[in-house]
């Protein structure tokens, strides 16, 4: 078995969540600094920590959870927001 080592950049301070897509190609991560990162994409787009990333059932699309009560859902291939929904709390 071979191991390829890499680095997810993007992030500036501590790394909450890590998800690995349905097809183990891809990783999705989300941080205190209000991003989400996968490969080399930065999606900008929250006010407060990132706290999950799962991606959907096929791997086309992230959801992003974040302290700042948004729910967004992003496309994979192109990186635009599709989605957001406000959460009440």
């Amino acid at each position: 078995m071979c191991w390829q080592v890499c680095a997810l950049l993007g992030h500036t301070s501590g790394v909450v969540s890590v998800v690995f897509s349905p097809d183990n190609k891809r990783v999705v991560s989300g941080g205190s600094e209000e991003r989400v990162v996968w490969q080399v994409c930065t999606l900008a787009g929250h006010s407060d920590s990132v706290t999950c990333v799962p991606f959907s059932p096929d791997g086309k699309r992230i959801v992003s959870g974040s302290e700042d009560k948004l729910v967004k859902i992003w496309d994979v291939e192109t990186g635009a927001e599709l989605s957001s929904f406000v959460g009440l709390r």
